[in-house]
């Protein structure tokens, strides 16, 4: 039996802890964690070459030193280092100062290097095993230990400000397996519970749990916080597993319920003596209250002759409120002729207005005639003698402005293309905001263009600041883990003040997503929903299709799950969808390779052939201006996640297999749908960040043959849509193959 007190591990040491590493005098759970790793250490290390590299303040290097050969504590803090050598001081124990990436240590001179809660803080990994390495001899091991990312920080939701890069456990294992041949994998964790092991002999460990949510009774491994491995090239030392018990009293949970019984204690008896102190108080009201009857008795006795004065002031104030009555009555019928009087001067605006932007259209079509002449001279007169019908008119006024009020609104077209509307009698415009554009309908000829002028209703609504309709998000996810946590959280921590509902889409990924999906979920259970396929469905758009289904808000942000957005994105965009015309609002897009700073081009590079669209100002223009200008031809929308739409209802292109199939350009082919017969938004003052990578499908050159196959469908659809002719340039820049179209 190994013997190991507590003064030996901790004799003189002095160093504050931090959180940064352990220190022995801390206990607790972070004691039991940090000494059974060296205690186990201390199994194989026996009259052995040692290093334990980022030692801290050396209390572990002292433990090994009691069983090895020589040990070495190698730590990059100088104070550390000098504290270490006056504190531990053995004749077969030295502390260096040096990196993890520098071992100040010749080749080939140590049998064990022991790394413990170090690789995590730093991001040079390959470079360590490899320095690890250096030092080895050829039949040497190493011992090393880490936290799971998944477990530690993420089921948790914790952040250790100390740590830089952690790691998956499929990630950890990788990496240990491209360096050493042989690598066996231990997982710890703090647990209450019985122990069941044999008196000797080979151990096979089988854990056994409960659940917190079931109650069902589980087994499997031990759900690892922590991951050890014990690697070398060369056959591996046997390295028991075990248990490093302490005493139920010592315990965190125990003391924590220890702290809190006194504090209800002290807290018991200050109640105690505050409820001493109202019971007095009550007694004392009491008295109070026996005494107030008293006076109350006497006062009503007193009362009497001042009612009878009261009942005679209520009689003469009755009389009052009866002329007053009178009064308001005559006041309303005034009210009653203004309303009718406003309603005629809104409605001789609004038929003045119309005929001002036809007086506008007669003055710009066409070179000067005598037609032209005649066709001026009629709308102008029409502008100060009405109509004899205007005149003859209700005096109601109407409860939404007419078709001849509304620049891209063309009433006889909606009637003639639409017989069941005109059958119906209602008024047009009023069909087509109610129902029409959910319908798919469109509210003029879009082949006939609008001039391009920023017309009244164009502009951003003025009422937009108290639009906070709710945003569905739709997260497609496939084998993105490695960029979900950032992704997820530049969603959640959105300032936008509205109702928001979150739907976490995962395509059967393979890379452990789904785990970092759920604990999300779980995070936010109040606005997310978590979908995972069990087979992937073999397209994007399958799954936009899908998001689409199950959301309720009038607007959808579809997010995908390896970009990122600034914080302000959904309240810089959502103002702009106020205007029930505008079907998409987007944004400035910055396309970046790892991290954002690291930007390959930006969206004005990418549209830098389209002069007449402006990305330095925010604007709203027609679907029929904007294709006309160049979305026929490129893809002015690059990246989806960039953009807020207005839900397509029950449009039937949503539910066609051709474009559920598409795997390059279907985000095209669904916005040219979407936004036929009505408007588009555009904000530069939000950012969205799209990744692209070497593996990106924007980036696969064996993808043109499909990309142009696909782009040939966008075409066929604009000319049936927009009445476009002619040939389209060349849609792939040069410089960057298939920028613009999805990734």
């Amino acid at each position: 039996m190994q013997r190991v007190s507590r003064p030996v591990i901790e004799e003189f040491t002095s160093v504050e802890f931090t959180g940064e590493f352990y220190v022995p005098q801390k206990h607790g759970n972070i004691e039991l964690e940090h000494m059974h790793r060296y205690l186990l250490a201390t199994e194989i290390v026996t009259g052995k070459a040692v290093l334990d590299i980022a030692c801290g303040e050396g209390y572990g290097s002292s433990l090994l030193a009691t069983k090895a050969g020589s040990v070495t504590g190698v730590d990059i803090s100088d104070d550390l280092i000098e504290h270490a050598r006056a504190t531990y001081r053995r004749d077969n124990l030295a502390f260096l100062v040096g990196t993890c990436a520098d071992i100040p240590l010749p080749d080939g001179s140590i049998d064990v290097v022991v790394s413990f809660e170090t690789i995590e803080h730093h991001d040079e990994h390959e470079a360590m095993l490899r320095e690890i390495r250096r030092v080895l001899r050829p039949d040497g091991c190493l011992l090393m230990s880490t936290p799971d990312r998944f477990r530690y920080s993420i089921q948790p939701g914790e952040t250790n400000p100390f740590h830089v890069k952690e790691l998956f456990e499929h990630e950890f294992k990788r990496l240990i397996r491209s360096e050493f041949r042989n690598a066996a994998f231990f997982g710890q964790r703090i647990a209450y519970g019985s122990t069941m092991l044999p008196d000797g002999g080979a151990l096979v460990t089988r854990c056994y749990w409960r659940d917190a949510d079931s109650g069902e009774i589980q087994s499997g491994n031990n759900r690892p916080v922590y991951w050890i491995t014990l690697a070398s090239d060369a056959s591996l030392p046997t390295l028991p597993a075990g248990l490093f018990e302490q005493p139920i009293d010592d315990s965190e949970t125990v003391n924590a319920w220890r702290e809190a019984s006194m504090v209800a204690d002290a807290r018991a008896t200050a109640l105690q003596a505050r409820t001493t102190a109202l019971q007095a108080q009550v007694a004392e009201l009491r008295a109070i209250v026996s005494r107030s009857r008293g006076v109350a008795r006497y006062s009503r006795e007193q009362l009497v002759p001042v009612t009878q004065a009261l009942a005679a002031t209520k009689l003469e104030l009755d009389r009052a409120r009866a002329l007053a009555d009178e009064q308001q009555s005559k006041v309303a019928l005034l009210e009653v002729e203004l309303a009718r009087l406003t309603a005629k001067e809104a409605q001789f605006d609004a038929l003045r207005w119309s005929r001002l932007i036809l007086l506008r259209d007669a003055v710009r079509e066409g070179p000067l005639s005598v037609r032209k002449i005649a066709r001026i001279a009629r709308r102008s007169l029409a502008l100060v003698i009405p109509r004899r019908r205007h005149r003859s008119q209700p005096s109601s006024a109407p409860s939404i402005a007419t078709g001849d009020q509304v620049p891209g609104f063309d009433r006889v077209f909606y009637l003639k293309s639409y017989p069941d509307v005109a059958a119906t009698g209602v008024d047009p415009l009023e069909h087509y905001l109610q129902h029409g554009r959910a319908e798919g309908r469109l509210p003029r000829d879009p082949r006939i263009p609008i001039d391009d002028e920023r017309l009244p209703e164009f502009a951003p609504p003025k009422t937009s600041r108290g639009y906070l309709p709710l945003v569905s998000v739709i997260v497609p996810s496939y084998n993105h883990a490695e960029y979900l946590s950032d992704r997820l959280t530049s969603i959640y921590e959105q300032t936008y003040s509205g109702p928001v509902e979150v739907y976490l889409l995962d395509d059967a990924s393979t890379d452990g997503s789904l785990q970092i999906l759920t604990a999300y979920a779980d995070r936010y259970p109040d606005r997310t929903t978590l979908v995972a396929n069990a087979e992937n469905s073999g397209s994007a758009f399958r799954q936009w299709r899908r998001g689409l289904a199950l959301a309720r808000g009038e607007v959808v942000w579809i997010a995908e799950s390896d970009d990122l957005c600034e914080p302000t994105f959904l309240a810089t965009l959502v103002p702009l969808m106020a205007h029930p015309a505008v079907m998409l609002a987007f944004a400035r897009t910055l396309f970046f390779r790892e991290t954002r700073d690291n930007v390959v081009y930006t969206l004005e590079e990418y549209l830098h052939d389209l002069p007449s669209l402006r990305f330095d100002m925010p604007w709203i223009r027609s679907a029929q201006d904007l294709v006309v200008a160049g979305f026929y031809d490129r893809n002015i929308v690059p990246n989806v996640s960039g953009a807020l739409l207005r839900h397509p209802g029950t449009q039937r292109f949503v539910d066609e297999d051709d474009w559920q199939g598409m795997h390059l350009a279907g985000d095209w082919m669904f916005y040219l749908e979407l936004i036929k017969g009505g408007l588009v938004a555009f904000s530069p003052e939000t950012t969205d960040y799209h990744r692209v990578s070497e593996a990106s499908l924007t980036t696969q050159v064996g993808k043109t043959s499909r990309l142009a196959v696909e782009v040939d469908q966008v075409r066929a659809a604009a000319r049936g849509i927009y009445g476009m002719t002619g040939e389209v340039t060349d849609f792939l820049p040069t410089n960057r193959a298939g920028a613009g179209v999805r990734s």
